[in-house]
């Protein structure tokens, strides 16, 4: 199974979760990180696996970014980050062409901010996907109430961009341009690390972006509040849902 979703997420100086669908979406309701599928193949509402960029740094040619995935579900959740075959939206002019500039984009929907961004696929091209990594069901918020927060992965709260660059063999003089590993897996959340070459952005655009893959296996327990229903596949694959997703954050200008 794969769905054209796109979400978008943004950070600049504070972690965010500001998001927001493309034109080939139907409905997205922010409180619940929900989307409806093209009503060709479902007319079900589902909840998706909510991701944000916790923290980011660049040296200049490279940025690493750390990002954290959370099963906001009842039940099991199994998921890997890939990467991503989308190019842009079609044009309304020539439908087989693609844009990869983004003009007011809507990332906030509280204060109504909008950012104009320019996606880059090239560095995203030799991105390996991760391990299939499974996120246990949700703790109810009522009984977490009070607790404390800073419970993180070690891992986790000793993360710097500094760190994750000095350690990376991803450059833009070599055919490695980018790389995502999992850095810590705790009960509902996992936490990815993702280096990749600092996009050139020109223009007049504000805002740098990649896109990546988030694929959710459906069957065997996984993502069972979906109500998707897998097919069997050749081997040993899972069947997945492919969703799309563009990051981004303020650009470097050269």
């Amino acid at each position: 199974n794969s769905q054209p979703i796109v979400l978008v997420f943004s950070k600049c100086n504070q972690p965010s979760s500001s998001y927001t669908t493309l034109p080939n979406t139907i409905s997205f309701a922010c409180s619940l990180y929900t989307f409806r599928l093209p009503p060709q193949d479902s007319s079900g509402i589902h909840v998706l696996p909510r991701m944000r960029i916790v923290s980011h740094g660049t040296d200049g040619s490279r940025r690493a970014l750390l990002l954290r995935v959370a099963n906001p579900t009842l039940g099991e959740i199994r998921l890997r980050l890939a990467a991503s075959a989308y190019t842009g939206e079609q044009s309304w002019d020539a439908p087989n062409e693609t844009n990869p500039v983004f003009k007011g984009l809507l990332v906030d929907s509280l204060t109504n901010a909008k950012i104009e961004a320019a996606m880059s696929t090239d560095a995203m091209k030799t991105l390996k996907s991760t391990e299939i990594s499974q996120l246990e069901r949700a703790e109810d918020s009522f009984l977490e109430f009070g607790k404390a927060r800073n419970d993180d992965p070690e891992d986790v709260m000793d993360w710097k961009a500094e760190d994750a660059l000095a350690g990376s063999d991803v450059s833009p003089a070599s055919e490695k341009t980018s790389s995502i590993r999992l850095i810590a897996l705790k009960s509902a959340c996992a936490w990815y690390e993702l280096v990749v070459v600092e996009p050139t952005v020109e223009g007049d655009a504000t805002h740098a972006a990649i896109p990546l893959s988030l694929q959710i296996e459906v069957g065997n327990q996984s993502w069972d509040s979906s109500l998707i229903r897998s097919s069997a596949l050749p081997g040993d694959d899972p069947d997945t849902v492919s969703i799309d997703i563009l990051l981004a954050w303020k650009a470097t200008k050269q």
